[in-house]
């Protein structure tokens, strides 16, 4: 599938710094792939998966892979299936990565259904 391609794009990616993947109809088994990717690689600065189809499952295994990544610096997963059980682990994640975590503290309300981690 495309996601398992890119997931395994980014294993080896020197380049790419923003990738833009909103309205893609990306699954949990989508975002699983991308995440393993993400565990690795150092480049990617920004990712945009807004208005997916992705839930808890993709969203945990993002937040397992933001554990080992300290490059992505934005994640944005407006718009899926995402429980705030998922969102609290998420911003658990990316608050224990030492970033700042948000620009507008509106973007991260447990109770909305946005989510962008900055």
């Amino acid at each position: 599938s495309g996601a398992s391609a890119l997931g395994t794009a980014l294993l080896d990616n020197t380049n790419l710094r923003l990738l833009n993947l909103r309205l893609n109809s990306l699954t949990d088994a989508a975002a699983k792939k991308l995440a393993s990717g993400l565990r690795t690689n150092n480049t990617l600065t920004a990712l945009d998966l807004v208005f997916n189809g992705i839930g808890d499952t993709g969203a945990l295994a993002l937040s397992s892979a933001l554990e080992h990544n300290l490059t992505l610096r934005e994640l944005q997963l407006g718009f899926n299936h995402v429980s705030n059980y998922a969102k609290l682990g998420l911003r658990k994640t990316w608050t224990e990565r030492g970033k700042e975590m948000v620009r507008n503290p509106r973007d991260l309300a447990v109770y909305e259904s946005e989510l962008t981690l900055y």
